[in-house]
């Protein structure tokens, strides 16, 4: 008898085993579209026979059931950590793409809109002046187009700036966020910690704090350093952005202006340790202060447009100054700079009405154009303002294509690393498909077995001893 009721125990941890696979399936695949979701699956173990303390087993005995004995997450951390390291690459190249985009929309290079072909009209402006030096109209033309070759280079400047101002906002943003997914993640190791000590089920806990893991790495390049209990580290640089239940806010500090960069730099600190820098390891973070960087390319486009003023000044001043007026007046300056300001800025022209343009040699009473042709030979200088403008574009061009290369490359690879942890962690229809009639299968085996067991014990409770009767 004690057999025949240890068989309904069996049965019955069949029916509960089958009844908890079922469930599982059924979680599994209602969050099929769910993003960051990982399958799960029950894990079981048989249970050995039975058998008093002071029993000796002379009898055929056999096991009494199935144990439920957790219900598994599904996760590959050698994957999850191969999809956050190739996020921080993919967040990294993306703002520096990005930002070279912007640079060269705001150079515009080649069109009718670029420093270029208002260097062109300038020269050219010269030119027309060379063999028709008398003639007012064509010295105004030439006013109107070095006043509005001043006008592109400090407007190409203000967009430049204006790029920097923008991503060192953007940066501030990223910091913000970074902060909140920080204190979220902390939340999270306390809320996991004390539910896998209570016993309960932490998996969907972890998917969430893997996802926060993917988001931050994207973000800063961090990673995670997991702990036995489910709780893990937000590492930046060998320090903790999260440990345990703690998290630590990051500030940002350095100039707000571009042109004090260089001894003002731009950096992420911990706000715990004012004056120590975090060690971003890539991410989006990590191109905004590469960007912003003294060696930068916002930097870096700002230092070309100072150089081409600074050219251009100097080169068509050397030539005027050689030049005399209408008037005789000689040793005149065609441009000047502004004091305070970068030379992109500052630079200014100098004569006010065209008497004041040297475009002859002295003693031709300002009928000659000998120094407005040898201005206007410039453009071919190898040292001149267009040679620094187009060895600028031209690099430019260059670090712009092998970033949108990078960039590509990088995005392939967090497209791949996703999909290999998506095949091994991912819902599959067909198979949780399969698992759930296994699952009903079992069931009905087990409350088949029940079922027998009943008609056993009716026979033996109410149908022995009738015999004769």
């Amino acid at each position: 008898m004690a057999s025949t009721f240890g068989l309904l125990s069996t049965a019955a941890s069949g029916l509960r085993a089958a009844r908890a696979g079922m469930d599982v399936v059924g979680q599994n695949i209602a969050n099929l579209n769910t993003s960051g979701y990982t399958r799960q699956r029950v894990e079981t173990s048989a249970l050995a026979p039975l058998r008093g303390a002071n029993q000796v087993d002379t009898t055929f005995r056999v096991g009494s059931g199935v144990s439920i004995d957790s219900v598994s997450r599904l996760s590959n951390t050698l994957l999850e950590n191969r999809v956050q390291a190739t996020m921080s690459d993919s967040g990294q190249s993306y703002i520096t793409t990005t930002v070279f985009a912007t640079l060269e929309a705001a150079i515009a290079e080649p069109s009718d809109n670029g420093l270029s072909a208002s260097l062109s009209d300038f020269w050219s402006a010269w030119q027309d002046l060379s063999s028709q030096p008398t003639d007012d109209s064509i010295r105004g033309v030439l006013l109107q187009e070095a006043q509005s070759l001043v006008t592109r280079i400090s407007q190409t400047a203000t967009a430049v700036e204006s790029t920097w101002s923008n991503v060192r906002s953007d940066l501030v943003d990223s910091i913000s966020e970074v902060n909140a997914l920080a204190v979220r993640f902390a939340d999270l190791n306390k809320q996991i910690t004390g539910l896998a000590a209570a016993g309960g089920s932490t998996n969907e806990l972890l998917d969430e704090q893997a996802r926060l893991g993917t988001e931050l790495a994207g973000l800063t390049g961090s990673t995670l350093r997991r702990h036995p209990d489910g709780s893990a580290d937000v590492i930046l640089g060998g320090n903790a952005l999260v440990t345990a239940d703690t998290a630590r806010r990051l500030v940002v500090t350095g100039t707000l202006i571009p042109g004090t960069v260089g001894a003002d730099p731009v950096t992420v600190e911990w706000e715990h340790h004012a004056g120590v820098a975090a060690e971003i390891g890539g991410g989006e973070v990590g191109g905004r202060l590469d960007a912003l960087s003294a060696t930068g390319p916002l930097r870096s486009q700002l230092d070309a447009l100072d150089a081409v003023a600074t050219s251009l000044a100097s080169k068509v001043n050397t030539l005027h100054q050689t030049g005399a007026t209408r008037a005789g007046v000689t040793n005149l300056d065609f441009f000047s700079f502004a004091a305070g300001v970068p030379a992109a800025h500052g630079l200014t022209v100098v004569p006010a009405t065209v008497d004041a343009i040297a475009a002859a040699t002295p003693s031709t009473g300002g009928a000659g154009g000998q120094v407005a042709d040898s201005i206007a030979d410039l453009r071919d200088a190898t040292d001149g303002p267009d040679a620094v403008w187009n060895k600028y574009v031209v690099a430019l061009g260059t670090a712009s294509r092998a970033a949108t290369s990078r960039s590509t490359l990088a995005d392939q690879a967090a497209a791949g690393a996703v999909a290999n942890l998506q095949s091994e962690a991912g819902v599959d229809i067909d198979e949780e498909t399969i698992s759930l009639m296994t699952y009903q299968h079992a069931y009905q085996g087990a409350a088949r077995v029940m079922t027998a067991v009943d008609e056993m014990l009716d026979t033996l409770i109410n149908r022995m001893g009738l015999v004769g009767r």
